[in-house]
């Protein structure tokens, strides 16, 4: 009997001296959030399965969160194309299955919304790693606890979009095939999301999955565009291998934005190579006027969620940590509990971000939406379905922008307004401008989360005092001509500006504006209503516009504009 004993353990000892490649066993099963029961223990648990083509001795091997590592201190062989159960010592009988558990002492609690779990072998050698979210689901209603994370395709362990929910009636499948299992799509590119720089030698590219670790760590694959700067270090971070740290031979400027080019990155498995390119700079502090709100999604349908979307108006890179977002008390007063991004994230000049707590949401309900420009948060201030009021804030607390929305701003017409986002007419005007906002239109599905508004309006620098550069106003909501825009710019502040709609025969059918205060430059946007909020019947008329001023200035401007209703 010892001599059996003695070979067994000659046996193990000897299958644990060849180190495991990276992807020889794979996190395969993730049970985070046990709770309701569907048909399974109600603990948490991993599976692993052996991906090589060899017997693999799991003596010593590491599981950890991050913050908690456990080892498995059990001589456990596991075969080629089979699985295991690991979980909390206390718990591996309930699953009864002993030949196919493995019960370990301080195994790691799993974050039920999101968690990075990492396997190492005995040589503290990363061999998979995993970070999961609640988007993987791919099911809301599975998100809510008692279903498994599964891996479909083992072939492409570090594919994105590899996972799901498990599809088994019990709630998962551990020690057997996943329910989901299949073969994945492989031609799914590898994105290159971002490179922040972290200082002025210090750049950190983030990849939207693995990659190969040896090839993004060649230092003459990387180059700048109209620069003298070169990588001189690259480091691939474990355990996920999705980032780069990066050290340049000398400091960024801060007033300049580079382009920097990878090539010949290898895909995680080797099997292809990738180039990228992508922008990069050091981000400056956020300053009054640097941010503005462009989108609001405050009313969402059913099952929906709301959505924020701010433009970067500033000639500088911010950092999308560095912004906060709140509202104000019944006082007046700023509430305390902002809200932001957690992460670093480079938000470059005139370009967007949108802060929601359901990324998938926004993708799934919305066309040519730009993921790269969505940001998930945990929570979002409280935004009343009827009116409220929202602020944009810096890490110390300036108000940088401020808009106080109300039903009542979208299109007059629209018989019911949930799901329906308002968009920000002229970038440049007022956020506390109310007509400065209009319903998204129809033809966008009513929002453009990432996208430039369908009601957007630029404003070019006026030859004349006014401006109506348009010649037909389309009352409606179809994103085509629905607003009027009628710029002006005078001198000096302090002047009287109105605006008269005629019909041909030259009786006054509205007063557009009355005695408007003026700044020396702004904008107006006419929905097509009369005084009494009725929309004006399609024909031809005649705009007048009077200025004037206490100094003596008087200005007289006629144009004549079709109204046709949609």
């Amino acid at each position: 009997m010892k001599s059996i004993s003695f070979l067994l353990l000659l046996f193990f000892q000897l299958v644990a001296k060849g180190q495991a490649e990276r992807y020889a066993v794979l996190i395969h099963e993730i049970m985070a959030d046990p709770s309701p029961v569907i048909g399974l223990p109600n603990t948490e648990y991993i599976e692993l399965k052996n991906n090589s083509n060899q017997a693999i001795n799991l003596f010593r091997w590491k599981i950890n969160n991050g913050t908690t590592t456990a080892t498995i201190n059990t001589q456990f062989l596991l075969q080629p194309d089979s699985f295991v159960i690991v979980c909390s010592r206390t718990q591996a009988a309930l699953f009864n299955e002993p030949n196919k558990t493995l019960g370990i002492t301080s195994f790691p609690s799993i974050a039920n919304e999101e968690d990075i779990i990492t396997l190492q072998s005995a040589e503290n050698k990363t061999i998979h790693s995993v970070s999961f979210e609640t988007s993987w689901y791919q099911d809301a209603i599975k998100t809510n606890g008692g279903w498994s994370l599964e891996m479909i395709d083992p072939s492409a362990p570090c594919a994105p979009n590899n996972w799901k929910a498990s599809t088994n009636s019990k709630g998962g499948s551990p020690g057997f095939q996943n329910s989901v299992h299949g073969k994945l799509n492989h031609t799914t590119p590898t994105k290159l999301l971002q490179c922040f720089a972290l200082n002025r030698n210090t750049l950190l590219l983030s990849f939207d999955t693995a990659l190969d670790s040896l090839s993004i760590t060649h230092t003459a694959n990387y180059t700048f565009s109209n620069s003298d700067l070169s990588v001189v270090q690259a480091k691939a971070l474990a355990p996920l291998f999705n980032e780069v740290e990066l050290k340049t031979n000398a400091g960024l400027d801060s007033n300049k934005i580079y382009t920097l080019t990878l090539k010949d990155a290898m895909s995680c498995l080797g099997e292809q190579k990738n180039n990228f390119s992508i922008k990069t700079g050091l981000v400056k502090l956020i300053d009054k006027g640097d941010l503005v709100f462009n989108e609001l999604l405050f009313d969402p349908l059913p099952g929906g969620v709301d959505f924020i979307e701010v433009v970067n108006t500033s000639n500088g890179i911010v950092n999308a940590k560095d912004i906060y977002i709140s509202n104000r008390n019944t006082d007046g007063s700023i509430n305390g509990n902002a809200v932001g991004y957690l992460k670093n994230f480079a938000v470059f000049p005139f370009e967007p971000v949108v802060f929601t707590t359901d990324t998938v949401y926004v993708r799934r309900n919305w066309q040519n939406v730009d993921p790269s420009k969505l940001l998930l948060v945990k929570s979002l201030p409280s935004m009343p379905d009827d009116r409220g009021n929202v602020l944009l804030l810096n890490s110390s607390g300036v108000v940088i922008d401020e808009v106080n929305y109300a039903l009542d701003m979208h299109f007059p017409l629209l018989r019911n307004r949930s799901g329906i986002a308002l968009e920000k007419i002229d970038l440049s005007a007022s956020s506390k401008q109310k007509d400065n906002w209009h319903s998204a239109s129809s033809s966008d599905n009513y929002a453009t989360p990432t996208k430039e508004n369908s009601q957007r309006k630029t404003t070019e620098k006026n030859k004349n005092w006014i401006q109506v550069e348009q010649n037909v106003l389309r009352p409606g909501n179809d994103g085509l001509n629905n607003l009027l825009q009628i710029d002006y710019q005078f001198e000096s502040p302090g002047t009287l500006l109105s605006v008269y709609l005629f019909n041909q025969q030259g009786v006054q059918v509205c007063k557009i504006l009355n005695n408007l205060i003026c700044g020396k430059k702004g904008s107006y946007n006419w929905k097509g209503l009369d005084n009494q909020s009725n929309y004006i019947n399609t024909g031809v008329y005649i705009l007048v516009a009077e200025a004037f001023h206490l100094n003596g200035m008087k200005k007289r401007y006629k144009k004549v504009i079709g109204i046709k209703r949609v």
